[in-house]
């Protein structure tokens, strides 16, 4: 016999990869010659950028370098020095799958870094960085949504489901000249960190255009030795083209610092006091659109034998939260001598994973904090503190049980120097989240009937008598007496597909 089967094909996200790798990064340098000796090593920073992503049939390659800063003095013990240079790395992938139409997002961050000098003017350096990959796809499935004819009973499930119905990302550029307007010149730049904070975006056909603000901080060098911070802002505007985007999808947008570059130039006197900033980033649009996803979690016929296949079958439901800032307050108590004056506060948030709590996403971790300043024997001091940070979203409903994909930055630091030497910090963490609930079981792939075998009927019974217990399955009770759940639910007088209290239930026979 012949059944009427109805199937849809829906369009579901596919997590090809997401793991993060560790890369080793290592060098040897000489100090140039208009440099001074290194007498005592003050600091060493390793900032990792990842600068070109490359898709070779299953193959991530990765092309990145160390930004490897030295702050060192000479003889002069309150005399700042700095010595810059960049180590390159390369990080090979091997995804399993082709990945050639597939998304790639990266992000890194540096775990640790050892300097040390092998003599006045020669350097090692020893580091690691981690390096999070996460490659993502589309993917197709067809399911059974319907069957009609040889008395076939279905268990339908339906589920709301979203799913990536196009994806964009782009590489950019900006850039900016700032004179920063000062009465002495700028020996070196000692530390510079962007981000780009996202701003509006507008969708029109098969394009969304995004705005943002590239925040810049930079902490610069003065030729007398005293150190000085700036803060400046790039607009940022871009267009990505999509495919099939439409303006009443959902959209997950984000902007990315791959690359930032700082360096002085000459204002027209002579002097070094213009930054110029050379900034790649990279934009990533993924449209999410709606849909009620139709499946078949069980079947039987009331009136032939039958067989049925079943196969896997996952969808997945996200919600894209809406940007915000989470402040953290924390007091932050040094070792050592006590800081009179500080320069710069910068900081490195490393979260260890994010959960969900009630209607609440909470991310755990720490946030090391560098101190740059000046104690009272004018001698400079660089500490480092590592204190344990909680950040709390409010997500509403949707966050339970829910996976979390989180994007956590610093955005902005302020301190103030309390009486007994205590530094209050309050910290400005910009997040976005996405929260994901993952559907997933086994459903039908298909069904037949064997017309030849029909199933025997007591003629001589028309009700059956039945005694359920609490939370009884009406479907698993029509299964087992060969008859419908419509049948059973229509004689009992029953609201419900699941049974609340015990009780008598009158079970009809159906033959088709």
């Amino acid at each position: 016999m012949e059944l009427k089967k109805d199937t849809r094909t829906y369009q579901l996200g596919n997590a090809v990869l997401d793991k993060t790798f560790e890369q080793t990064v290592e060098s040897d340098f000489i100090l140039p010659d208009y440099l001074a000796e290194i007498v005592r090593i003050v600091k060493c920073i390793g900032t990792p950028h990842i600068v070109n992503k490359q898709k070779v049939d299953s193959k991530v390659i990765l092309d990145g370098y160390l930004q490897f800063t030295l702050l060192y003095t000479s003889e002069d013990s309150s005399a700042l020095q700095c010595f810059e240079q960049t180590i390159p790395f390369t990080k090979q992938i091997d995804c399993k799958v082709p990945i050639e139409s597939d998304l790639v997002e990266t992000a890194v961050k540096g775990e640790y870094i050892n300097c040390r000098a092998t003599n006045p003017r020669a350097i090692s350096v020893r580091s690691s960085v981690s390096i999070r990959v996460k490659v993502s796809g589309v993917s197709t499935q067809t399911v059974l949504s319907d069957v009609q004819g040889g008395g076939i009973q279905q268990k339908k499930e339906e589920m709301q489901a979203s799913f990536p119905a196009a994806m964009g990302q782009k590489l950019f550029s900006a850039e900016d000249e700032t004179d920063l307007a000062l009465n002495g010149s700028v020996r070196a730049v000692i530390g510079a960190e962007s981000r780009i904070e996202p701003g509006d975006y507008k969708v029109i056909t098969n394009k969304v255009i995004i705005k943002g603000e590239c925040k810049t901080h930079v902490t610069y060098l003065m030729e007398d030795g005293s150190v000085q911070t700036a803060d400046y802002v790039i607009p940022v505007s871009q267009v990505v083209d999509i495919d099939g985007c439409t303006s009443d999808m959902q959209y997950d947008v984000r902007l990315a610092v791959l690359d930032s570059k700082v360096e002085l130039k000459q204002n027209i006197e002579g002097e070094n006091t213009v930054l110029s900033t050379q900034i790649v980033g990279e934009v990533t649009a993924i449209c999410f659109e709606q849909t009620t996803v139709e499946t078949i979690r069980d079947v039987f016929s009331t009136t032939y034998d039958y067989q049925y296949k079943t196969k896997p079958f996952a969808c997945a439901s996200s919600t894209i939260l809406a940007p915000t800032t989470v402040q953290i307050k924390k007091q932050l108590h040094l070792d050592g001598a006590p800081i009179e004056t500080i320069y710069d506060v910068w900081g490195e948030l490393n979260l260890m994973g994010s959960r969900t709590e009630g209607e609440n996403v909470v991310s755990s971790g720490t946030i090391k904090v560098t101190v740059l300043g000046r104690g009272a024997d004018e001698v400079l001091q660089v500490q480092d503190k590592n204190l344990d940070c909680e950040l709390r979203l409010p997500a509403g409903q949707s966050a339970e049980s829910a996976a979390v994909d989180l994007n956590a930055q610093i955005a902005a630091i302020s301190w103030s120097l309390g009486g007994d030497g205590a530094i209050e910090l309050q910290l400005d963490i910009a997040c976005q989240a996405v929260l994901t609930q993952q559907f997933s079981g086994n459903v039908v792939e298909d069904v037949t009937v064997d017309e030849e075998t029909v199933k025997e009927v007591d003629k001589n019974t028309a009700l059956t008598i039945y005694y359920c217990d609490t939370g009884e399955e009406v479907w698993q009770i029509a299964k087992r007496y060969n008859t419908s759940v419509d049948a059973i639910m229509q004689s009992n007088d029953l609201e419900d597909d699941r049974i609340g209290d015990k009780r008598t239930l009158l079970i009809p026979i159906v033959s088709e």
